[in-house]
């Protein structure tokens, strides 16, 4: 069988499925039902639900001030990594960023988390700076530092 990967723009209705989505994703810093209904409660915030085959597998969320966004989220569910899905998530985001006549997208990454990063460099983001002591780390009380990263369009 061949996998059928196709994408719906994010909406209020899916608050639910992207909170389960979020938790089965992330450890630590997890977008809560309420947090996600707040976000997609506003005209400044949209994404993409990622469905493999018709279930769902992934999301992003983008916000919107002006000509920049803000990538909040992207997640793709664990057993489904590594081929190539968050690739086409993000390249989906971007389409509909730039619709948004959105310029700049800037987005948080951990430094250890370097398939993100490998994968954000491939569409062009660079470095714009560092925020200290960002990140919880499930399980302790220790902070990860996030990178601040920029993709111009």
């Amino acid at each position: 069988m061949n996998d059928r990967l196709t994408f719906l723009p994010v909406s209020i209705e899916h608050t639910s499925l992207c909170a389960r989505l979020e938790s089965l994703c992330f450890d630590a810093e997890v977008f809560d039902e309420n947090m996600i209904h707040s976000l997609l409660s506003t005209p400044f915030v949209f994404g993409s639900l990622a469905l493999l085959n018709d279930g769902p597998i992934g999301y992003a969320l983008c916000s919107k001030g002006g000509d920049e966004g803000d990538l909040l989220t992207i997640a793709v569910l664990p057993e489904t990594r590594g081929k190539g899905y968050g690739e086409a998530l993000l390249k989906d985001l971007i389409k509909k960023a730039k619709i948004q006549n959105i310029q700049n997208l800037f987005l948080e990454v951990r430094p250890s988390n370097e398939s993100a990063i490998k994968l954000y460099k491939k569409y062009g983001a660079t470095q714009v700076g560092v925020r200290k002591n960002y990140y919880s780390v499930a399980g302790s009380n220790l902070k990860e530092d996030a990178l601040v990263m920029e993709i111009k369009f």
